[in-house]
């Protein structure tokens, strides 16, 4: 009678270990369904170093990504530093690995420009998809 209980309790944990595991194999699918066609191994966030000193699961993001999140590719990191971030005196730069981003990745122009860049919408940036983060200072 035990040894049928205990049984029972090993089938029952193994079927909702395998359930856990499809779920997280078609999560997983679903992320990579929702790539841009082409997207480069790796991408490039450029934040605070407020931002990158709160961030704790995930990169604690700027209002600036409120809709969708920025990045960029290395050949567009030169041109988002002049641009943006010329007047800041430090800020981090992270490279993410585009396959550990959840989300809808999207290579787009941004409105009323003509230059692309890659948004995320209704993702994040877990730090588990970082794979490198530097400090620039001037």
């Amino acid at each position: 009678m035990l040894f049928s209980k205990v049984m029972k309790g090993l089938l029952m944990m193994s079927i909702a270990l395998g359930l856990m595991i499809s779920c997280s194999e078609q999560q997983r699918k679903r992320v990579q369904s929702v790539r841009a066609e082409g997207a480069p191994a790796y991408l490039y966030k450029i934040l605070s170093v407020d931002d990158w000193a709160n961030s704790c699961k995930r990169v604690h993001l700027s209002k600036m990504d409120k809709d969708f999140i920025h990045f960029s590719t290395e050949e567009q990191l030169d041109r988002i530093v002049s641009k943006y971030w010329a007047d800041v005196s430090e800020y981090v730069v992270l490279k993410v690995e585009t396959e550990k981003l959840p989300g809808d990745l999207r290579f787009e122009a941004n409105p009323g420009g003509a230059s692309k860049y890659y948004h995320l919408y209704n993702g994040s940036i877990p730090l588990g998809a970082i794979v490198e983060m530097k400090v620039y200072n001037k």
